[in-house]
């Protein structure tokens, strides 16, 4: 059987291979925040404080440069042994509202001076949250994505391969 003269069978392979590395690439991110998010209830935590809280105003956070969002910053320190930290993470992932008083609604929660639980990463002390957070949807989206591309991807290249051999 004589193999076909279409370029798209010379490329096949190629095409495939690259699918497999931006499949990879893409889904790196989401799912290091997954897999971050879904570890972090377990991590150890210390007493903290409260330093101060406001609002940030953030522009196009909701995808158009024209609508804002609100970011609720809480400031606080905690201490690890002798080493003492300063933060401002009250969630791993910043959750932009839509509406102001959503957002002071949870600085609220945080006036100066108040006593709080902070959760750390062994790993890295520096890494450190008061509130958890939810896995957001579009990381979910983008980490399946990337799974159906490097799914696609194997198929693709496995097919490839297999139609080479049957054709020599």
């Amino acid at each position: 059987m004589s193999r076909p003269s279409t370029p798209f069978f010379f490329f096949a392979p190629l095409i495939s291979v690259l699918l497999l590395f931006s499949g990879i690439y893409l889904g790196f991110e989401p799912f290091r925040v997954m897999f971050l998010l879904i570890s972090a209830p377990k991590w150890p935590s210390v007493e903290g404080q409260v330093i101060s809280s406001h609002i940030e105003e953030r522009n196009g956070g909701f995808g158009s440069g024209n609508i804002k969002g609100y970011v609720p910053r809480v400031w606080f320190s905690y201490a690890l042994g002798p080493d003492r930290f300063v933060s401002k993470s009250l969630t791993l992932i910043d959750k932009i509202y839509p509406l102001r008083v959503e957002a002071e609604a949870v600085v609220d929660r945080y006036p100066a001076h108040k006593q709080v639980a902070v959760r750390y990463s062994d790993n890295d002390p520096a890494q450190v949250y008061i509130e958890t957070s939810k896995v957001p949807l579009p990381g979910v989206l983008k980490a399946g994505a990337s799974v159906f591309i490097v799914l696609c991807a194997f198929m693709s290249l496995f097919d490839n391969l297999s139609r080479r051999d049957r054709q020599t």
